[in-house]
């Protein structure tokens, strides 16, 4: 879908859920390194980017790469995601505290900024 898109309009920025949801890291390296105006969050991605309280390799040299274009999300879809976004957000911290500062302050919040014209 995401490449439809593009076909039809190449200057369109487009939030891409999920980081691809299951495609891995290098499908979603090439999707992000082919289109520059296409930006990614990270609902429901924690247990893959985190796993055994160490961050996968892979996950984090894209998110490095790019780390312009990556944002936090939680996707609060249905009620029951709101009686876990502690836990939510508190997967995504473990993470982010895995990242170079920098990095990880862009993913956190202010690349969502940059997006919504903040």
């Amino acid at each position: 879908m995401v490449r439809a898109l593009f076909a039809k309009a190449p200057n369109l920025k487009i939030l891409w859920a999920h980081a691809g949801f299951s495609n891995p890291a290098s499908v979603v390296a090439a999707m992000l390194d082919q289109y520059p105006n296409l930006w990614t969050e990270t609902s429901y991605r924690a247990g893959e980017i985190l796993q055994s309280g160490t961050m996968d390799p892979e996950w984090k040299a894209l998110m490095i790469r790019h780390s312009g274009r990556f944002m936090v999300g939680t996707d609060t879809w249905v009620v029951d995601r709101w009686h876990e976004y502690d836990g939510l957000i508190g997967a995504h911290r473990a993470w982010l505290d895995l990242l170079p500062a920098d990095v990880a302050k862009k993913i956190a919040f202010t690349n969502a900024e940059k997006l919504l014209g903040r």
